[in-house]
């Protein structure tokens, strides 16, 4: 279900005032006629359209506050479950037990493969220095890719000022974001369903 508020780019409280104000500079900057006639644009606007359709209306707006607030009670109560039936139910391996009981031949092996196992992680954990950022730390050799990522994200900010709120802006740059991250916004933009937007930032920053 689309977030007719994120789509216009307004809180959950905004008065009919703002919520039109908001609503004709969206129409205004996605119309056809400013973005070549593009297929996305028509797209977004009709999105745009039935957002404001929804919530400019009362009964309607009333009706939709209810359901965002089931699904978001639904989404946690989901969270929850996952969170407890991978405590409960995940299954433990004892590689001890495994080695004793192997067979004599196939025991040598266990133990070299574990040997070759913790060799690696220390070889890894002793070639990857890392720096440290802005409250954050990140690997040397991908400091670079973590930059541009970061410099590819402001430009879309600033391409589409209206698609994250400010508080998600600002989680963002608190920490590095992952290479191909701006792309994955895009992409969602283009769809047209920025709900998806907000609940990836959501899910993945907080």
């Amino acid at each position: 279900m689309q977030n007719y508020y994120h789509i216009l780019g307004v809180a959950s409280d905004v008065s009919e005032r703002q919520l039109r104000q908001s609503y004709l500079q969206l129409c205004k900057q996605y119309h056809p006629d400013k973005n070549d006639g593009a297929d996305w644009a028509q797209e977004r606007l009709k999105v745009i359209n039935e957002a404001y359709e929804n919530l400019s209306d009362p009964m309607r707006r009333l009706q939709f506050d209810k359901e965002m607030r089931r699904l978001k009670t639904a989404k946690i109560q989901q969270a929850q479950t996952r969170h407890t039936n991978l405590k409960t139910t995940a299954p433990r391996v004892d590689l001890t037990d495994i080695v004793e009981k192997s067979h004599f031949l196939i025991k040598p092996i266990l133990m070299v493969s574990l040997a070759a196992v913790f060799f690696l992680i220390a070889l890894l954990c002793f070639n990857n220095e890392t720096v440290t950022g802005s409250g954050s730390t990140i690997t040397s050799y991908s400091a670079q890719a973590y930059e541009s990522e970061r410099n590819r994200f402001l430009n879309f900010c600033k391409e589409h000022p209206r698609v994250l709120t400010r508080s998600e802006f600002d989680i963002l740059l608190e920490q590095p974001i992952e290479p191909g991250f701006t792309y994955l916004l895009n992409r969602l933009l283009v769809q047209g369903d920025t709900s998806d937007i907000h609940y990836l930032i959501q899910s993945r920053f907080r």
